[in-house]
């Protein structure tokens, strides 16, 4: 399996390629960022199967040597987004644009470059929030306007891989709070409520949960904090 990781330099998205690696169904990991990172030393000889793309302009039409390496593509997932916090200091333009424009455009994108040896559909596994409404007449989690604009972004995404005469197949993933090995969270029971009573999820988890649904297949095309607790320690488990 040949899988984008779409935000290579991210703290969710360093987690997946980590895993992506070691992982056997994956052969070829492409990391798409704005800039590459050092390869990390920890991955050894797995690091061969790496590689970033660099792509400096996510709203513009991908060059053509983008779309030769994303050819051939199995997976997509995208980590590329506006957090919460960082929405308190952005305009809503500028979130919808990162987290709606810019992944909706890269799935045409995918839809149209060659994959040649399968008739299956690219799937498309978007990283979204907890904290994101579809539904406009639910109550946000938080103030302001970043839940609406967030269940505005799954919105459009899921549409638009409607729109591809089945070339994608798209899924949205709602983590909760995402938290690291040292986080004082992980001493709780996982999936239990955690700050703001948004609940939690290990970073381990979630990145074993995007790598086995797009591997295996998507259980469903909108999966919650609890879904990805789930899938994500039994994958882990069976990894052991």
């Amino acid at each position: 399996m040949k899988l984008v990781v779409a935000g290579s330099t991210g703290f969710v998205a360093t987690e997946i390629i980590a895993q992506a690696l070691s992982h056997p169904a994956i052969t070829s990991v492409i990391a798409l960022g704005r800039r590459s990172p050092p390869t990390p030393h920890h991955l050894g000889p797995s690091a061969s199967n790496l590689k970033f793309v660099l792509l400096s302009d996510f709203d513009q039409e991908y060059p053509d040597d983008v779309k030769r390496e994303l050819a051939g593509a199995d997976a997509v997932i995208w980590t590329i987004e506006v957090s919460a916090p960082q929405s308190k200091s952005t305009p809503s333009e500028e979130i919808l644009k990162v987290c709606r424009d810019f992944p909706i455009r890269a799935l045409r994108t995918i839809a149209k470059v060659p994959r040649p040896g399968t008739q299956q559909p690219t799937r498309f596994l978007y990283l979204s929030s907890h904290m994101a409404k579809q539904d406009p007449n639910n109550k946000p989690l938080v103030p302001g306007e970043y839940a609406r604009l967030r269940g505005e972004s799954e919105t459009g995404i899921l549409e638009a891989g409607k729109q591809t005469n089945a070339a994608v197949h798209v899924a949205i993933t709602k983590p909760g709070l995402i938290v690291g090995p040292d986080h004082l969270l992980l001493t709780l029971q996982p999936g239990i409520l955690g700050l703001a009573g948004v609940p939690s999820i290990r970073l381990s988890e979630v990145a074993a949960a995007l790598l086995d649904q797009v591997v295996s297949g998507f259980d469903k095309d909108t999966l919650v904090n609890e879904d990805l607790v789930r899938i994500g320690q039994a994958a882990l488990a069976a990894q052991k």
